[in-house]
């Protein structure tokens, strides 16, 4: 028999952010950042885990939806750094529209999988978590639009699965991924 519980995972990732100081790209004073496309099947959730003793556990963003957790822990990290995070409509990713917005820069987010998975193997409790998110910065000054995908899976053996360490895991996934995304945007340009 198995016994579910419901976890929530509170997102906040820090980045480190050679991003606005020495990036290439700056993305200006104030960035936009328009809703985030989650293409997930089972939204609710972004993990489970299962222990030695057939207890399940699944695992929820906080604050929920993922996307807004990932807007508000962007807004919370960005102003530090001099660069205001404010709401815009929906952006289409091309050059030509990004003319006609705004801000100097706009964030889009598109969430093609977002899930971690917790599991007891040869006797250790192993946290794999795979995320795979495509994003696009249109920087008005430079009239260019950057967009890179990132599909990352990160394993790691703790002693015990509890919220606190998978939370620490999405994490530091996320961070690494905007970090290297703010740092280095050339994937593709338009």
């Amino acid at each position: 028999m198995r016994i579910k519980n419901s976890f929530s995972l509170i997102l906040v990732f820090l980045l480190g952010f050679s991003v606005v100081a020495g990036a290439a790209v700056r993305p200006g004073p104030v960035m936009g950042a328009g809703p985030i496309k989650d293409i997930r099947t089972r939204r609710q959730y972004i993990g489970r885990s299962f222990s030695s003793k057939m207890v399940s556990a699944h695992f929820k963003s906080e604050p929920i939806p993922l996307e807004k957790a990932i807007l508000e822990s962007l807004s919370a990290t960005l102003p530090r750094f001099g660069v205001k995070i404010v709401s815009v409509p929906d952006w289409d990713g091309r050059v030509q529209t990004l003319k006609q917005q705004e801000p100097d820069s706009i964030l889009k987010i598109n969430v093609q999988r977002f899930w971690t998975e917790g599991k007891v193997s040869k006797g250790n409790n192993v946290i794999s978590t795979s995320i795979y998110l495509t994003l696009h910065l249109g920087v008005k000054k430079q009239g260019k639009v950057f967009r890179r995908d990132f599909y990352i899976i990160k394993e790691k053996t703790i002693y015990e699965f509890t919220p606190e360490e998978v939370g620490q895991t999405v994490n530091h996934v996320l961070t690494e991924i905007f970090d290297d995304f703010f740092s280095n945007p050339y994937g593709t340009q338009r």
